[in-house]
C-alpha cells in the first residue's frame, strides 16, 4: 500500500504541483504589458517540457519486458536535448527575436523540432521493439535446443546402459558409444535460427517421441529381438540425421 502511495505521488502529484507552480509563476511574474499569444504559447510550451520530463521517468517505472535496457539509456538523454533545445529556442526567441521576428515562425521552428524528435524517437522505440522481440525469441529458442540436448542425452545414456545390458557391442570409427548417441550430436549441432519455422519445432519433437519409442521397445526386447530392434534404432537414426541436415539447410539464413 505504501509503494502504491509514494508511485502515486511521484508519478502524479509532483508533476501536476510543478506545472501548478509553473502556471503560477508564469502569471506572477509576466508583465503588465504582455503579447497574450507569445505568453499563452509559452506557457503552453512549458507545460508540455514538464510533461516530457516527467513522463521520461515514469517510462522508466513501466514495464520493461518489451523494452531493452540500451532503450531506457537512449531515452533519457534523447528527451533531455529536446528539453533543452526548446528551452533554448523559447528564451532567444522571447527575449531577443519576438519583436523582429513574426510569431508564426517561432511556432514554426517549435512544430518542425517536435515532429523531428517524434519522428526519430518513434523510429527508434520500434526498432528496439524488434530487437527486443528478437532476442526474446533467441533465448526461447536456446532453452528449446537445451531441452531437447537433454532429452536426447537422457535417451543415449539409457540406451547404452540397455545395450551394455543386453551384450549388445555398438561399433563405430567415431567416439559414439551408441546410435542414439550419434543421435545426440545431431541435436547438439542445431542453432536457433533452425527453430523460427514451428514445423520444424515438431518435426525435432516427433523425431524425440520415436526415439523415445523405440528404447522402450529396446528395452523390453527379448534376447531373440534385441539385434533386430538394435537394426532398427540404427536405420531410424540414419533417417533422423538426414532430416535433421535438410531442415537445418532449408532453415539456414
Amino acid at each position: 500500500m505504501a509503494k502504491k502511495q509514494v508511485t502515486f505521488f511521484s508519478a502524479v502529484l509532483i508533476p501536476l504541483i510543478t506545472i501548478g507552480l509553473t502556471i503560477g509563476l508564469f502569471f506572477l511574474l509576466s508583465p503588465e504589458e504582455k503579447n497574450e499569444d507569445l505568453f499563452y504559447l509559452n506557457l503552453g510550451y512549458t507545460c508540455l517540457l514538464e510533461l516530457i520530463f516527467f513522463g521520461y521517468f515514469n517510462f522508466i517505472r513501466t514495464d520493461k519486458n518489451n523494452t531493452s535496457g540500451a532503450m531506457y539509456s537512449i531515452m533519457g538523454p534523447f528527451a533531455l536535448y529536446y528539453i533543452i533545445a526548446g528551452l533554448i529556442i523559447m528564451l532567444i526567441y522571447t527575449l531577443l527575436l519576438s519583436d523582429v521576428m513574426a510569431l508564426k515562425y517561432y511556432i514554426s521552428i517549435l512544430s518542425i523540432l517536435t515532429v523531428i524528435w517524434l519522428i526519430v524517437g518513434g523510429l527508434l522505440a520500434e526498432t528496439d521493439v524488434k530487437h527486443k522481440a528478437n532476442t526474446d525469441q533467441i533465448m526461447i529458442d536456446k532453452n528449446t535446443i537445451n531441452i531437447f540436448k537433454s532429452r536426447s542425452l537422457a535417451l543415449a545414456n539409457h540406451y547404452e546402459s540397455l545395450s551394455k545390458e543386453k551384450n549388445i557391442m555398438y561399433k563405430d570409427e567415431s567416439a559414439n558409444r551408441s546410435d542414439i548417441n550419434r543421435l545426440t550430436n545431431a541435436f547438439q549441432s542445431i542453432t536457433p535460427n533452425v527453430l523460427r519455422n514451428p514445423d520444424t519445432v515438431n518435426q525435432l519433437q516427433t523425431i524425440l517421441d520415436k526415439a523415445e519409442t523405440l528404447v522402450d521397445k529396446f528395452e523390453n526386447s527379448t534376447d531373440e529381438t534385441n539385434t533386430a530392434v538394435a537394426n532398427e534404432v540404427k536405420k531410424f537414426v540414419d533417417a533422423s540425421i538426414k532430416e535433421i541436415e535438410f531442415l537445418k539447410t532449408i532453415n539456414r539464413s
